[in-house]
């Protein structure tokens, strides 16, 4: 609502649809492999698996250091803002 009013986009924003996207890919990916004609585990691909995992920690830490507020610039005290 607040990009309607102000034309604003926050970077949270992208971060948290970005791991939406890769979880729903995580969920997905096993209930294709296991509904398709024939299916057996031999097509299940651990490492594609494994790399959706290591996206998920990475788009992971990138949320965190985007919305933890003791990260940001103006949580700063006058002190540490003149070095």
């Amino acid at each position: 609502m607040s990009y309607l009013q102000t034309g604003r986009t926050y970077v949270g924003v992208f971060v948290e649809v970005a791991m939406i996207s890769v979880i729903r890919e995580m969920i997905v990916q096993p209930v294709q492999v296991l509904s398709a004609p024939g299916g057996n585990e031999a097509s299940f691909n651990p490492v594609h698996y494994g790399l959706l995992l290591a996206a998920l920690l990475v788009i992971g830490v990138a949320y965190k250091l985007v919305s933890d507020p003791q990260l940001t610039h103006d949580t700063l005290s006058p002190q540490e803002e003149k070095h």
